[in-house]
């Protein structure tokens, strides 16, 4: 069966679904998402991308045959792109805001990013077979896709060509939807592995915390959803470490390859005993209203610390 993966593999306002060398230009946010399924390994380029009036026009090319396009004023919406060749089994984007953008743009080196395009394997190829430990267990896969519907929960239908379309009426729909009364107090936040250990059949999960020399660390109980270290059990432990991360990675204080990095002017200092303590204070890189600080001296008279640059912020 054909293989058509409709989840977007990105979510960013760049263009991470472009390659690097590809040259700058394409409207930031335009194309948030995509993901491409296709009867052939070619490369597939961006053919143009308009926009004008609230009016996205897209095109796809591969072998420098048209492969995909869409036309919408729909934004932030998952849409399917129109196939344009035979090799297109699927083309799915998400947009993200049109209305006020206007943009045109052209590269004929604007390539697709790999990682977003599956290559439909031909029918006649060999299957490859996969083999993955997961938790001690040899677990084999292959390209080979079964696909097993349950009729009572999802509805499906299948034409001519062998394509199988899978829906949720109303009904089914209601099944997954959670009722809930003022008294009742749901949990969003379900956990179904930890550190990717799963639970048994019965959905028990065994916990156990060791510290150094200490041993075992002991764990109470207070409900079937929660478990607790008591400090009284474990006063032998030191407690976690209070180190602040960002200073331990950006302060001037720090062993670094350069004397001067661009984040020291976010730190004050003083010497306390002969030694030198930094102080984090990040609206030092702001300024003052009536003296802001300036960046990129290299733009005419500088830009603030919200403002765009003129070179690189097209």
């Amino acid at each position: 069966m054909k293989y058509i993966n409709t989840l977007p593999q990105s979510r960013s306002f760049n263009r991470p679904w472009l390659t690097l060398h590809t040259s700058a230009g394409v409207a930031a946010g335009a194309i948030t998402s995509i993901q491409i399924t296709t009867a052939s390994d070619a490369p597939i380029y961006l053919a143009g991308l308009d926009i004008e009036n609230g009016v996205l026009s897209l095109s796809l090319r591969q072998n420098d045959l048209p492969f995909a396009s869409l036309i919408t004023d729909q934004s932030n919406e998952i849409l399917r792109m129109t196939a344009e060749h035979e090799n297109c089994i699927s083309a799915i984007v998400r947009t993200g805001a049109l209305d006020g953008v206007t943009a045109s743009y052209r590269d004929p080196d604007a390539q697709i990013r790999r990682c977003f395009i599956y290559v439909q394997p031909d029918a006649n190829t060999t299957p490859r077979t996969y083999e993955v430990m997961i938790d001690g267990v040899l677990h084999q896969y292959t390209d080979t896709v079964e696909l097993s519907i349950d009729a009572a929960a999802l509805s499906y239908q299948r034409n001519e060509l062998g394509t199988v379309t899978i829906s949720m009426s109303a009904d089914q729909r209601n099944q997954f939807n959670r009722v809930s009364t003022d008294a009742e107090e749901i949990d969003d936040t379900l956990i179904t592995s930890i550190n990717g250990i799963m639970p048994n059949e019965k959905g028990e999960i065994s916990l156990r915390l060791s510290y150094g020399t200490y041993g075992t660390v002991p764990l109470t109980r207070v409900s079937n959803r929660v478990a607790v270290i008591q400090a009284d059990l474990v006063s032998a432990i030191p407690p976690c470490d209070s180190e602040d991360y960002i200073d331990t990675v950006l302060s001037p204080g720090n062993v670094r390859d350069f004397s001067k990095m661009p984040l020291d002017d976010a730190y004050t200092s003083q010497t306390v005993d002969g030694k030198t303590e930094y102080t984090r204070n990040y609206l030092l890189l702001e300024g003052t209203s009536e003296t802001p600080r300036k960046y990129a001296l290299y733009c005419g008279n500088g830009v603030t610390l919200y403002e765009r640059n003129p070179l690189h912020d097209s």
